[in-house]
């Protein structure tokens, strides 16, 4: 693979990985960066990270060390290709899941065109990242694809993140992006292809559980739930080893555990707007992470049914069907670990290895009919736990101590065909307005102006509503009597003045297609900081 590339990195996000990860500047342009005629020792952990990150040296010896497992590989030496640091007993590797997608079962599916490359742990907080290389080509689950990713979806999936991280909204990363423009990758036109490194807590997903259930491969159904209850969420008391040893129920309690963290983060993807656009079970994370970004959209004008994805016909997708689809992931999950949530419930412990696999059928059709006790229950705590997370978030934006449902859905009224974001960045001086006795209406009025658009609905009716609901909202303001210039400092804070529109990442691949790097790191930048008051060349990109 040529080092004619460019290559895209996320400072931020690689000290999230490893803190003791020296990278380097944050984009290289097009030709042979000075590191290739630098044999300093930062140079070499230059080198030795970017032939990482773009595939070129993917079998690397990953060494535990002190400070972290990992270290040695982008400090060490000698750690640069990948034929003279293989080591025979590890290889990067493609997760095997299915899905269920716009409803209908899928099958098996699996990581089409992704690796991953290893588990580290953050020696700084102890927290379990998983890093893998998206676009590196085929694996055993490409099918008919070519296992390639093309530059204009790994740099959306390089900016959201950022954008999403900012907002407080659980989500995977992008450590960089590799474009390689000596590849050419065939969708509706040609593109130049990229490869992209991203990570996550982890990236097992809900259909990792249910293509072993379909498949009635009970013993590795049961293998994988306790592997993600200890590793992944910790939980040191569940036993993965045989004997006689009581083993503590772990099925129930990791479908909840996915239910709450899942309920949390789309009550933040509704609280801003952010619609996610395929939520098949395949792109469902159990750490509730949000990943595979593809065709996802923030909110322009605020429409309760806006579609983001275009090949969602009937919108099942839709901003308003978010929580009803979190809801229907999670019962699927129910689905595919029922046999071993019914046996913990009847027998007080979870199987031991073999139980499953040795189970008559009428033991795995009573098991799984036992766990339908638990529905309700869970589904009943996500929607409690996603309706308090989602008044919390906007009571923040709304510079209030607390919001409820019925002030909520109003505003959204109100705001109906208007621009979300800055009508929710405009009401921040409402605090400090109302402070100098501005009249109502004229607060209206100017909301109104600096969230329209042509296609905005602008009219006496829409000024009306809005008028109302303001002055429900002062009178909570004053109700709370706190000092206005703190409530609106605090509100800046909460509602950015810019949001990663569709039409700006479409900017940037095409910039990126002519070698233009830094419009990339501007924008990137932007993602990063969007509570900045943005000036002067910015102000085209908040419009």
């Amino acid at each position: 693979m040529s080092h004619s590339q460019i290559e895209l990195l996320q400072e931020e996000p690689t000290h999230h990985f490893h803190p003791l990860v020296s990278s380097g500047p944050k984009t290289d342009a097009q030709g042979a960066p000075d590191y290739l005629n630098d044999n300093g020792d930062s140079a070499d952990a230059r080198r030795a990270f970017s032939d990482w990150a773009s595939g070129r040296a993917v079998r690397v010896e990953v060494q535990g060390k002190p400070e972290g497992t990992g270290t040695s590989f982008v400090h060490s030496e000698n750690a640069v290709k990948a034929q003279k640091v293989t080591s025979p007993g590890y290889g990067p590797w493609a997760l095997r899941y299915g899905g269920h997608q716009f409803g209908g079962w899928a099958d098996q599916l699996g990581d089409g065109r992704t690796v991953s490359l290893v588990e580290t742990i953050n020696p700084t907080n102890g927290q379990r990242v998983e890093v893998q290389l998206k676009g590196a080509g085929r694996t055993p689950y490409s099918r008919f694809g070519d296992g390639l990713a093309t530059l204009k979806s790994s740099v959306r999936e390089f900016l959201a993140p950022e954008y999403m991280a900012a907002l407080g909204i659980p989500t995977s990363r992008s450590l960089c992006v590799t474009a390689l423009p000596d590849v050419s990758v065939e969708r509706e036109e040609m593109n130049t292809a990229a490869v992209n490194m991203r990570i996550a807590q982890s990236w097992l997903r809900i259909g990792n559980f249910e293509i072993h259930a379909r498949h009635k491969e009970w013993e590795s159904l049961r293998i994988l739930g306790e592997y993600v209850s200890k590793h992944i969420f910790g939980w040191s008391e569940v036993v993965t080893d045989q004997g006689d040893a009581h083993r503590p129920p772990w099925a129930a309690r990791l479908v909840q555990r996915v239910a709450e963290s899942n309920a949390v983060t789309v009550a933040r993807w509704q609280a801003y707007g952010f619609m996610h656009g395929v939520m098949n079970t395949d792109n469902i994370a159990l750490t509730g992470e949000t990943i595979d970004y593809g065709p996802y959209g923030f909110m322009d004008l605020f429409d309760e049914d806006c579609i983001c994805n275009h090949s969602d016909y009937t919108g099942r997708y839709s901003y308003r069907m978010q929580p009803t689809m979190t809801l229907f992931a999670i019962d699927k999950l129910i689905d595919a670990l029922a046999p071993v949530i019914g046996y913990e419930i009847i027998n007080d412990q979870a199987p031991s290895p073999g139980v499953l696999q040795s189970a008559t059928r009428s033991d795995i059709a009573e098991w799984t009919d036992a766990a339908d006790a638990k529905r309700e229950p869970i589904a009943l705590s996500l929607q409690r736990t996603m309706l308090g997370e989602w008044e919390t978030v906007w009571a923040a934006r709304l510079g209030l101590l607390k919001a409820d449902k019925e002030l909520i859905d109003s505003l959204q009224i109100a705001i109906t065909s208007l621009d979300m974001t800055r009508f929710m960045r405009g009401l921040c001086a409402v605090p400090e307005k109302v402070a100098n006795n501005s009249p109502i209406e004229c607060i209206a009025q100017s909301l109104i102006e600096g969230a329209s658009h042509v296609q905005s609905d602008t009219g006496p009716s829409r000024v009306d509503l809005v008028t109302n609901w303001l002055k429900t909202y002062i009178e909570r303001l004053c109700a709370e009597g706190r000092d206005a210039a703190n409530v609106s400092a605090a509100m800046r804070k909460r509602n950015p003045r810019f949001v990663l529109r569709n039409w700006i990442t479409d900017e940037v691949a095409q910039r990126l297609e002519q070698f233009d790097t830094a419009f990339l790191e501007h924008v990137r930048e932007m993602c990063a900081r969007p509570f900045d008051e943005w000036q002067d060349e910015e102000v085209r990109l908040i419009s």
